[in-house]
């Protein structure tokens, strides 16, 4: 016997199935059961963040965002920083130096 049903609590909290014994004169005797499908805590879905590039010296922002399967709230981050960055609430924040050239002796 083979099923097709995904067991997934937030779609099904509990799955009625029929069991069945069959003997080869084709005699069969079926069970109904249910079966509780218990909530497993899924981890959070961050959206996707697509590529960005930022020109020295101009600001750039990246909003994350994310949920959970569960409606459970969502603690956002970024680690590590680049140097002068802030991650603000769900916002990355910076705006990359111009790097100091050395001076040149004449």
């Amino acid at each position: 016997m083979r099923s097709t049903v995904g067991l997934d609590h937030e779609a099904v909290e509990v799955l009625s199935v029929t069991l069945r014994a069959t003997d080869s004169a084709g005699l069969a005797v079926d069970q109904h059961r249910s079966v509780g499908v218990s909530d497993v805590d899924e981890p959070p879905v961050l959206a996707l963040i697509g590529p960005r590039s930022v020109a020295e010296g101009s600001a750039l922002s990246i909003l994350a965002q994310a949920s959970d399967p569960e409606g459970e709230s969502v603690l956002l981050g970024v680690e590590p920083l680049p140097p002068g960055a802030f991650w603000d609430g769900n916002v990355l924040r910076w705006t990359p130096a111009t790097p100091r050239r050395a001076p040149t002796r004449s």
